[in-house]
């Protein structure tokens, strides 16, 4: 299947995968034609009708002129250099959802540019290479946003316990939170998406990387995320991780009602900071 012309209809509605018939109707922007046949054959396989555009300005076009629920898009584009792909596609249509992709992952990407991607609207960062479980869950994930509609606020939950994880990820779901876990620091680091994490609740006594050190890491290239910090051993490590950049802290044991609260505030609070440092950043331009 070649993409002879810069923008086609790879699929057309009737074209079924298993018993899947597609739903939704997706809009890849990729300037590489071989990536381009490669990620469109990954999608329909998905169960998404796929249009492709092999660069911004075509893209517009099949906005302006089909029904799209989905773009999937590099933020860097050769007639796009800026970063602000996003940007021109929520202006083109600000209703259509955006997965962004990158050739780095949070820890590899400019901060500012994913500053930019999470306020202009991205949903979820895909990082390239990504194998096709990790871009189905994603499309799986906007099927049924777009089906049932409506985000839930996503926290992250690090703690090397399994039970506190479970305990965590109850009382934030039975309060309309999305709730993943992992059990260091470097396994966030390796599977989040950074734009799709809302607030970020981490233990700060835990083996490997010490959460003190990641907390200014994970401000500097996870804009726009809340921090949470929390520990059962020693207050100071709370007083030391909110100077370091956490927005709020919290003392184990803790109920719902004080942990939801913490998540919203810093949701709040990260917000509030991203937008101000955006501010500043285009005062200063």
């Amino acid at each position: 299947m070649q993409i002879k012309e810069a923008e086609i209809s790879i699929i057309a509605s009737k074209i079924v995968w298993g018993n899947f018939v597609p739903k939704f109707t997706c809009l890849l922007i990729e300037d590489s034609h071989t990536q381009a046949n490669i990620l469109s054959q990954m999608i329909m396989k998905a169960g998404w009708t796929v249009f492709a555009a092999l660069n911004l300005n075509q893209a517009i076009g099949t906005l302006k002129s089909q029904p799209i629920d989905l773009v999937v898009t590099d933020l860097y584009l050769p007639d796009c250099e800026d970063g602000r792909t996003v940007g021109k596609i929520k202006e083109t249509n600000p209703e259509v959802a955006v997965i962004a992709m990158t050739a780095g992952g949070a820890a590899g990407s400019s901060g500012n540019s994913l500053m930019l991607a999470k306020a202009d609207g991205a949903e979820f960062l895909l990082q390239k290479p990504f194998e096709w479980e990790k871009l189905k869950s994603t499309l799986d994930e906007m099927a049924h946003r777009l089906q049932y509609g409506g985000r839930k606020l996503h926290v992250l939950v690090i703690d090397d316990s399994k039970t506190m994880c479970v305990i965590c990820r109850k009382m934030l779901e039975a309060n309309g939170f999305r709730v993943t876990h992992a059990n260091s620091i470097e396994e966030a680091f390796e599977t989040s998406d950074a734009l799709d994490i809302d607030v970020i609740l981490t233990d700060l006594h835990m083996e490997g990387m010490d959460p003190k050190e990641a907390i200014p890491i994970i401000r500097e290239n996870m804009p726009g995320v809340g921090i949470v910090a929390m520990t059962g051993i020693n207050g100071e490590m709370l007083s030391d991780a909110l100077k370091l950049g956490a927005d709020t802290a919290l003392y184990k044991p803790f109920g719902a009602q004080g942990l939801v609260a913490a998540v919203r505030n810093a949701h709040l609070l990260a917000t509030m900071a991203m937008i101000e440092k955006m501010e500043n950043q285009a005062i200063a331009a």
